[in-house]
């Protein structure tokens, strides 16, 4: 019907001519009309693309979080275990036990194993807070997110600072146990505010 509509707006002397422009006017237009919806189409696809190109890499840098989360947790579970097993020791003792005996039966390195994990979980803690910031960056929520995740630094470093005066072992013991349990319920405290909605926000909707 179109056609039709468009063939009397086109008078020429023969109807064979007029023929002729209204259907190369339409045809025009047909082409007209596909190519727009075609630039449609492909906007539609390129945004399509573009939103899930970002949800892949807001994911990958959560992800990452979360690796670096549990390896924390993993260092923070064997440092317990080296607490553990210098308590052991200090109980096979009949008397208290302090830094000179321990180096005297070559048991110092008890002392050792808990002064090196306590560094490695400073510097894993510290790769931690890097990759916090690294996909709040990505999500572009770091003006929010920042003091909170200072305040988790602090508080860890506040948990964990390190006395190298070590002689009565046991004093020393039960202060890197209370570092450890205030540490312990930091981490806690991480895994319900921060990665329990990071694990949410990285299903697929």
């Amino acid at each position: 019907i179109s056609f039709f509509i468009v063939w009397l707006c086109f008078p020429t002397d023969t109807p064979k001519d007029s023929f002729k422009d209204a259907l190369g006017f339409m045809g025009g237009i047909f082409v007209g009309l596909t190519t727009f919806g075609a630039a449609i189409v492909a906007v539609h696809l390129f945004n399509d693309w573009k939103v899930q190109h970002n949800k892949q890499v807001i994911n990958n840098f959560g992800l990452q979080v979360y690796e670096q989360f549990s390896n924390f947790e993993k260092d923070l579970s064997i440092y317990h275990q080296c607490l553990e097993q210098l308590d052991d020791l200090i109980d096979s003792y009949e008397w208290e036990v302090n830094s000179t005996m321990l180096h005297t039966d070559n048991n110092l390195h008890y002392i050792s194993n808990i002064t090196n994990k306590m560094r490695e979980l400073k510097i894993s803690f510290n790769s931690l807070y890097s990759k916090f910031q690294s996909y709040s960056i990505v999500l572009g929520t770091l003006n929010e997110d920042y003091i909170r995740y200072n305040g988790y630094l602090d508080t860890f470093k506040d948990n964990n600072s390190f006395d190298d005066d070590i002689f009565i072992v046991r004093e020393n013991l039960n202060t890197w146990y209370e570092n450890y349990n205030e540490t312990l319920a930091l981490t806690n405290q991480i895994r319900t505010s921060e990665i329990e909605k990071l694990l949410i926000n990285l299903k697929a909707k």
